[in-house]
């Protein structure tokens, strides 16, 4: 459906299809098709193969795959982020390493493509960032290699953690592994629509035709609204939820800082405060989407002692991301860059890979982190790859 959506809205198919060839995996092709879902016109894209395949394959293999195909480096770099938080996420389900991971579904050709082919038509679309609305994950059960599942998957599941989510219409999956790790990879915020000028909308379709509601995926193409003044950099309207607390113990308190991402806060800090009669205390602060407001402040009152709290507006200024990575004695590292427009100005390794590493090889986990962002620097003062 992704893939459909993005070719919808302008990707160019013949050059998306060319690319996928240098892919070193065999047996497939693709085949496009104007279709309607509940009256909507999208473009469907199946994945075809031209014979039966069991698609057994573990993460360095597929990394293997990607890295010998002509994909443009920053779609490899995409298409090798979405892969390892695949693995990671059944790495969680299974309780083993990343590396360990025994791809089923998703070390299949056709999920290979669709990965693979979603990075290289953001990129060659000039993708930088990516919002979502909340993900509808339907309902009732969902045959996996491992059996019969509730619906999400465990690894969807995982992979939605944070998320936006909620279950409507008929029974069955609407959000899959391979879907939700593009998603995962792709978007940094999720919930209202950003400001932005629409320049191309696409419909994906998917392969069941539902009578109450379109089964598709929308992809609108466009530039963000002018924010933060005349800053290169993007602007949000969010909440802070806080409160002030003076009679719990520190071993009470970090508990709910869990529990406030968990139900869905961007960010929980803690702060030091003087409460009337000269009480020390702290400040609990929280970081929320308009849409996460109620869960968090419902958290905050079961999880506390505070008997009110405060919602102020905020807004937040934050440099645009790309994901890249970098080699490191171990294994690559993913980096989050900050760029100031087009100027890559920050570059922070994600710890997972690091500690992940540091685990697999038995170093300490300071040397892995202070290797990758040793490589990390390399990264700075670079545009766009």
């Amino acid at each position: 459906m992704v893939l459909g959506a993005l070719v919808d809205a302008g990707g160019d198919f013949t050059a998306l299809e060319a690319a996928l060839k240098t892919l070193p995996v065999s047996g497939w092709h693709l085949e496009r098709h104007r279709v309607e879902r509940a009256g909507i016109t999208a473009t469907r894209i199946e994945v075809i193969l031209e014979r039966e395949e069991h698609g057994h394959r573990h993460l360095p293999e597929i990394e293997g795959h990607i890295a010998h195909s002509a994909l443009a480096p920053r779609a490899k770099e995409r298409a090798v982020a979405c892969f390892r938080r695949l693995a990671q996420a059944e790495a969680g389900v299974h309780r083993i390493l990343a590396e360990k991971v025994h791809f089923h579904e998703v070390g299949a050709v056709d999920a290979i493509i669709d990965i693979c082919g979603a990075m290289h038509l953001v990129t060659s679309l000039g993708v930088e960032t990516a919002s979502a609305g909340a993900v509808n994950v339907g309902g009732g059960t969902v045959k996996c290699a491992h059996g019969l599942m509730p619906v999400p998957a465990p690894a969807t599941a995982e992979l939605l953690r944070g998320v936006p989510v909620h279950g409507e219409g008929q029974p069955g999956e609407l959000a899959t592994p391979t879907g939700a790790a593009i998603l995962r990879t792709l978007a940094t915020e999720y919930g209202r629509q950003p400001p932005m000028r629409v320049e191309a909308i696409g419909h994906g379709a998917g392969s069941r035709d539902f009578a109450e509601r379109p089964n598709i995926v929308r992809a609108m193409l466009g530039q963000l609204a002018e924010s933060g003044g005349r800053l290169p950099v993007e602007s949000r309207r969010l909440l802070m939820v806080s409160c002030e607390i003076d009679d719990m113990t520190p071993e009470l308190i970090a508990p709910v800082i869990e529990a406030g991402l968990a139900a869905g806060a961007l960010d929980v800090h803690l702060g030091p405060v003087t409460m009337k009669k000269g009480r020390p205390g702290v400040r609990l602060a929280a970081l929320v989407a308009p849409e996460q407001r109620d869960a968090v402040i419902e958290s905050l009152f079961r999880r506390t002692s505070t008997f009110g709290v405060r919602v102020e507006e905020v807004e937040r200024l934050a440099l645009r991301r790309r994901m890249e990575s970098v080699e490191t004695p171990w294994g690559r590292v993913g980096v989050k860059v900050g760029l100031w427009g087009e100027e890559a100005i920050q570059a922070s390794p994600e710890f997972e890979d690091c500690r992940r590493l540091a685990e697999s090889s038995g170093v300490p986990l300071a040397r892995v982190y202070s290797a990758a962002q040793g490589a990390a620097q390399a990264l700075l003062g670079r545009g766009q790859p």
